[in-house]
């Protein structure tokens, strides 16, 4: 094997290039993914966004803690 064999610059920029233009998408995607399972909803008097998951724990808690008082 030939180690002082040398190859051309642009080869090497050209192929670290594509290769970041496809981890850039292949990361952007996944993101995109991740933000389109998410469920948000506006809470509050000033609206602010949380997730519907969130939501759904916080009604749970006060529906537990009315039930405790009636008791």
């Amino acid at each position: 094997m030939n180690t002082n064999a040398k190859m051309p610059t642009r080869d090497v920029t050209g192929g670290l290039e594509t290769t970041s233009r496809a981890v850039l998408a292949a990361d952007e995607a996944r993101l995109i993914e991740a933000m389109n399972a998410l469920r948000w909803e506006r809470h509050g008097w000033l609206g602010r966004l949380v997730r519907a998951e969130q939501t759904e724990r916080l009604a749970n808690r006060g529906s537990r803690h009315e039930n405790l008082l009636a008791a």
